[in-house]
């Protein structure tokens, strides 16, 4: 008979070990001060006057959450903070807290915005 030894480790200190809590926090602590400083209330999405009124963000929202008000977006209250209509805007016009909070932008290079666009609900479970 053969025994193996199963070692366990809680996530955090595995984390830590291999450098990847860094990794994880770093992009979340702009938001963090902010949301201190500002209230949570200042992350919201704005849009700035770049906006053309593609609807690309509309049209990548999982959550059918933005619409258009004298063409230009409005989010609605069934946001999940997925980011896709900031990371999609094609004209960068999307801004998170007034645009004083740094968000990087990235698309992955195989993927185009009509790869993502919903026509359907979504259902979550």
């Amino acid at each position: 008979m053969v025994r193996y030894t199963v070692e366990t480790e809680t996530l955090f200190p595995t984390l830590f070990k291999r450098g990847l809590l860094l990794k994880v926090i770093k992009p979340v602590i702009p938001f963090l001060l902010h949301a201190l400083r500002n209230g949570w209330a200042s992350l919201t999405f704005q849009v700035n006057d770049r906006c053309t009124g593609c609807s690309t963000c509309s049209k990548v929202c999982p959550m059918n959450n933005v619409s258009f008000f004298n063409d230009r977006p409005v989010w609605g209250d069934s946001c999940l903070s997925c980011f896709a209509c900031l990371q999609w805007c094609p004209c960068e016009a999307i801004q998170l807290g007034r645009g004083k909070v740094r968000v990087d932008r990235y698309n992955h290079p195989e993927i185009k915005s009509e790869d993502l666009y919903y026509t359907g609900s979504v259902a979550l479970h």
